[in-house]
């Protein structure tokens, strides 16, 4: 497999089989040896290793686009085939061979993988519990002028669709947003959407159109309906916590949106901020639990993502300089100090 990427689910390992460090052999019948070949090993079923195939090429190995990789759940798995690594071949129908398209196989069932229509975006997919989120690049899906997919009245954005692994056939749902980035606990994700890229839309009211908020999907529902976080987070943890809440610990840069000034009220608007959220999403439409959100005040210039603690609350590093105040006891106020956020909301 060389350096190529490889997954593993619950019953099998899926990797991508250099051709030319696999005695040189063309596998997918492109006249070539340069590709990573899918390939899936059963692992509990002694069935050894199988090469996916295609409706479309009943013959040959599919070329993966390492690029943007694997998604996988305990069941499925999903990657990538490029068109231009698999013979120049188009496989989106928009009569152009420089897309990577969307492949999704049981491997339970390994033989056939079932090869969808959708110009990928670069931008890593993600899975969970039978279903998977990708981003579909408007200006792929077309030759010339591309496909308006979030109804933006442009074809310059990355859209944001789910797909529904358990379905007979792998129903596909276009969530009509520009994503930035995707997020995805089991049914629980969270779409990433630039404002810019969004027909301008300012969503957070701070009059301007530069941010990236956070919308929350719970996927089992058909269609998902969304929520609006309000939220334009540096990075952010989630977990389900029980049924009917699902929680979000947001790293919160101050001055973001009038809603998110001076987060810990020490008087500047400099820091980044640990901000708690809990989201109902036993009801369709999901909503926000109630009193939240609500501020963990642990600052920091850092951004790196907490920590998720067992599926009960959060740690991050707290600065003592930006909360102003003496966190490890020691008498200053110069240190960096692990916090851990343990919390229940109100019924």
């Amino acid at each position: 497999v060389q350096n190529r990427p490889y997954q593993l689910t619950n019953r099998a390992a899926l990797y991508f089989i250099d051709e030319a460090s696999d005695g040189n052999l063309d596998l997918n019948g492109d006249g070539d040896v340069l590709d990573g070949i899918a390939a899936v090993f059963d692992l509990t079923g002694g069935g050894g290793e199988v090469r996916p195939i295609a409706t479309q090429f009943p013959s040959v190995g599919l070329a993966g686009d390492a690029g943007i990789g694997w998604a996988t759940d305990g069941e499925y798995a999903l990657f990538t085939v490029n068109e231009a690594d698999q013979g120049f071949r188009d496989l989106n129908g928009d009569m152009d061979w420089f897309d990577a398209t969307l492949a999704w196989i049981d491997p339970a069932n390994p033989f056939i993988a079932n090869l969808l229509p959708y110009a990928l975006a670069q931008k890593p997919m993600v899975a969970g519990d039978a279903r998977a989120m990708f981003a579909v690049s408007e200006t792929g899906m077309g030759a010339v002028i591309g496909l308006d997919l979030n109804d933006d009245f442009d074809t310059a954005d990355d859209v944001a669709f789910v797909l529904d692994m358990g379905s007979a056939s792998g129903t596909v749902t276009n969530l009509k947003l520009a994503c930035a980035a995707l997020e995805q606990d089991g049914v629980d994700a969270i779409v990433a959407v630039s404002e810019a890229s969004q027909a301008g839309t300012d969503f957070n009211g701070d009059g301007d159109l530069d941010d990236i908020l956070r919308f929350y999907f719970d996927v089992s529902e058909s269609p998902p309906a969304r929520l609006p976080l309000g939220i334009a987070p540096t990075t952010l943890a989630c977990f389900r916590y029980a049924d009917d809440e699902f929680r979000i610990a947001a790293v919160m840069p101050e001055g973001q949106s009038f809603n998110y000034s001076d987060i810990n009220q020490d008087g500047d608007e400099t820091d980044h901020v640990l901000v708690l959220f809990g989201v109902d999403p036993s009801i369709n439409p999901p909503r926000t639990r109630p009193q939240t959100p609500f501020v963990a005040e642990v600052a920091n210039l850092l951004t790196d993502p907490p920590l998720i603690l067992a599926d009960r609350g959060f740690a991050w590093a707290g600065s003592e300089q930006m909360a102003g105040l003496d966190l490890n006891g020691d008498g200053d106020l110069f240190d960096t100090v692990l916090q851990v956020v343990i919390y229940s909301l109100p019924e």
